[in-house]
């Protein structure tokens, strides 16, 4: 694709076509702070019960879950597909919901979650995390600032902050 600058406008042309494709704004490159939410972080420590994650997730909304020790620092995360292994393992009863809740209540999150979690910088342009998400095949990941957790950016994130930017061009 070559872009032509007249007076300020950017448009697109694809070169193969010759195909005029219509105005670009151009854009400053923006940060992964300028997406998250920091106000209602959900986490949960490494001893916590399975059933209590579960929970947490669902009661909030949520598909993420870092895990952080009593002083703050990172461990690892959990995600909806995690717990969803778990409750699919064949040792787990789906037959009786209770027995299978209780059998989560002995499980401890840090038996499951995932760690050396892949992280972003509150600083980092959100096209850097969508890599970052893209080459590591997770759906979210925490948003770090001075070494402490502020958030987590994700996939629907991302994807909804490019609707907001194409749909003008709709």
């Amino acid at each position: 694709m070559t872009s032509i600058s007249v007076e300020r406008p950017t448009v697109a042309i694809e070169p193969e076509q010759g195909t005029f494709l219509g105005p670009m704004k151009q854009r400053k490159l923006e940060k992964v702070k300028d997406l998250i939410t920091t106000q209602h972080l959900i986490t949960a420590e490494p001893t916590e019960t399975l059933d209590k994650v579960l929970t947490l997730l669902i009661e909030n909304g949520k598909r993420h879950l870092p895990i952080l020790t009593k002083t703050g620092e990172l461990v690892g995360i959990v995600s909806e597909r995690d717990l969803r292994m778990v409750t699919c393992s064949p040792d787990l009863d789906h037959v009786n919901l209770q027995h299978a809740m209780e059998q989560l209540s002995e499980k401890k999150v840090d038996s499951i979650m995932s760690k050396g979690v892949y992280t972003v910088d509150e600083d980092d342009s959100i096209v850097q995390a969508v890599k970052i998400m893209r080459v590591s095949k997770v759906g979210g990941l925490p948003v770090m600032r001075a070494q402490k957790v502020v958030g987590i950016v994700t996939h629907t994130d991302c994807l909804d902050h490019l609707i907001r930017i194409l749909e003008p061009y709709n």
